[in-house]
């Protein structure tokens, strides 16, 4: 589990279950400052990737990823334009991770962004909903294709779902 540690700085933690207890993996409060909205991923090997908004980074969206080690930001903290919620998090076939967020920059609406290795790339365009969204539930489909559901403004705040067909 990955969430807000208000006993550390209201930082980001995760924990693991071993079978027999929770234990921190790495250390408690592993974001630069204050962070929420926290989703988590496993890699194929079973390591932790987290994804959140971070307020030490203009509360824009960081990526971390446990190498088994340590953690390392994947790319640059703040990846996003601007500040960020409802951080929803992915892994592709390769483990690089994929996130779709409300993007504050873009009129609050949803953004999708993946890691291509190297750099932070925006699938498609930035802001893909009609209009406002909020709670975005991030999927990949068999061909790695990002899936996003999320409260839909601009639809009387129903569910939309939105799949880029690359």
């Amino acid at each position: 589990v990955a969430y807000r540690d208000d006993a550390n700085g209201s930082k980001t933690t995760v924990m693991r279950w071993n079978g027999a207890a929770w234990s921190v993996v790495g250390a408690p409060g592993i974001s630069a400052g204050y962070a929420q909205y926290q989703s988590l991923a496993l890699d194929a090997a079973g390591n932790p990737v987290v994804a959140y908004r971070d307020d030490a980074n203009g509360s824009k969206t960081t990526v971390m990823r446990w190498n088994g080690a340590a953690w390392n930001v994947v790319g640059t903290p703040g990846i996003s334009a601007g500040s960020a919620l409802y951080q929803s998090l992915a892994l592709d076939a390769s483990g690089n991770p994929v996130v779709a967020y409300t993007d504050n920059t873009n009129g609050q609406k949803t953004t999708v962004m993946r890691w291509n290795g190297t750099v932070w790339n925006v699938v498609g365009a930035a802001g893909i909903s009609a209009g406002q969204a909020y709670f975005q539930s991030l999927a990949l489909d068999a061909s790695g294709n990002p899936v996003v559901a999320y409260q839909d403004v601009a639809n009387g705040e129903k569910t939309t779902v939105m799949r880029w067909n690359g």
